[in-house]
């Protein structure tokens, strides 16, 4: 219980700095929000370690949660901007996660080790943190989409040709005409780079700029529709996650063992989710409803088992909640528009923390058992709006304005290798064109 109470003061800290960081990231850069959070982090997580009381432990600790909050958003969003459409999933589905879920399972381990000292625990944490922030400062570039959607785009073009060496030849033409071009092509294959090169510097592009952020998440109906239920999906699969791992320790066998276990398993639910939400036939939409139904059913099996087959329906349940929380991470990238991306991913973060924070409230104080009727109350709920009210994104480009994002026929580009004549079938002419521009594929 007191680890559960120490939680409660990460989790605000969470909460404020996915807003915090998250409108920053729109506002001043990507890059200058992530070095920003990852250096109140050290330096925070640093504090806790050395805090002479209780409350300036949980000053620091709610810090700590405020900055890493806002750089796991802003690291996130930015790992999107940097690569095609077709890499989207595989970095935000797969290669963000996976580290995470290394992160978890260093901990447990050096957790096992030291046991006796908490302080230690934290200053040998602290280590990689000290030897990240040098390198996201002298090799991490901003993002070319938001640089584009400032109207920078010398400074796009700068860390296009930086990126790519192809995009060099594709930005014989003025800066915008250049880094509209790569971006559209990176992101909607090699068709829409002529309709991108036509498109205006005003407009919607420069009016979206002006009102961007989350005001343009709170003006537009649909908009702000699709904004709360993704909220609740996102507080429903933070309450999920975190009410399976801190069910670790009420489960047979020893704590350290279990979460160990709880961590591991998160590696097949990150390759489940990697795989299902890039299923052409599902889709976003349908594979994200399908793994929230799937942690639904979990956590009532859950309710009605006991012994060793408890520990087996909450390894599978932690597996669902992962591939959920996966796919929904790169459902809500694919959903806001650029101007609003970052504040509505943090809004979605903030929302998450709620529901984490509930999570550890309501085991605190009432059964377990209850608990998790409410998780798969909440998860079957998410299932139902995700598939009834959210539009598809699979295949589409990144909406740059709010009139794309609320559309539900923006033009469909799928990866390269399911390109196909559509009378004959044979694949698509030419094929060097259709390659990812940003990645080193």
């Amino acid at each position: 219980k007191l680890v559960l109470a120490g939680t409660l003061y990460f989790l605000p800290g969470w909460f404020l700095g996915a807003w915090i960081f998250g409108t920053l990231g729109d506002r001043l850069g990507r890059r200058r929000a992530l070095i920003l959070s990852l250096s109140g982090g050290v330096a925070s997580y640093a504090a806790t370690a050395v805090a002479p009381t209780f409350a300036m432990y949980a000053v620091a600790r709610t810090l700590v949660g405020c900055c890493f909050g806002g750089a796991a958003i802003v690291a996130f969003t930015l790992g999107c901007e940097l690569v095609s459409m077709e890499w989207v999933s595989i970095i935000g589905a797969g290669y963000f996660n996976a580290l995470f879920i290394l992160g978890e399972m260093i901990l447990v381990i050096v957790a096992n080790y030291v046991r006796g000292s908490w302080r230690l625990l934290i200053f040998i944490s602290l280590a990689q943190g000290a030897v990240l922030l040098p390198l996201v400062y002298l090799y991490v570039p901003e993002s070319p989409r938001w640089l584009q959607n400032q109207g920078r785009f010398a400074d796009a073009r700068a860390v296009l040709r930086r990126l790519s060496p192809r995009a060099k030849g594709l930005m014989p033409q003025s800066d915008s005409d250049g880094v509209r071009r790569v971006l559209s092509s990176s992101s909607m294959g090699s068709d829409a780079g002529a309709a991108a090169s036509e498109m205006p510097v005003g407009g919607a592009a420069a009016a979206d700029r002006k009102a961007g952020g989350m005001f343009q998440l709170c003006m537009h109906p649909k908009l702000f529709l699709f904004t709360a239920i993704m909220g609740f999906m996102w507080c429903t699969v933070g309450a999920v996650y975190y009410g399976l791992t801190f069910l670790a320790g009420e489960l047979p066998g020893d704590r350290y063992v279990n979460a160990m276990l709880l961590a591991l398993v998160e590696y097949p639910g990150t390759l489940l989710g990697n795989v299902v939400i890039d299923i052409r036939s599902l889709g976003r939409k349908y594979s994200i409803t399908m793994l929230y139904a799937a942690s639904a059913a979990a956590c009532l099996f859950g309710v009605m088992s006991d012994g060793m087959m408890r520990n087996v329906v909450s390894f599978v349940g932690k597996c669902t909640t992962t591939a959920a929380f996966c796919g929904v991470y790169v459902y809500a990238a694919e959903l806001f528009p650029t101007p609003a991306r970052n504040a509505g991913l943090g809004i979605c973060s903030q929302v998450a923390r709620i529901g984490s924070g509930a999570a550890t409230g309501l085991l605190l104080v009432i059964p377990s058992s209850l608990s998790m009727v409410i998780f798969a109350s909440m998860s079957a709920a998410s299932a139902l709006m995700c598939g009834t009210l959210l539009v598809e994104t699979f295949g589409r480009p990144l909406p740059d304005t709010v009139e794309e994002a609320v559309s539900a026929k923006r033009k469909i580009a799928l990866p390269t290798h399911w390109r196909v004549n559509a009378i004959g079938g044979a694949s698509s002419a030419s094929a060097r064109d259709d390659e990812p521009l940003m990645t080193g594929r």
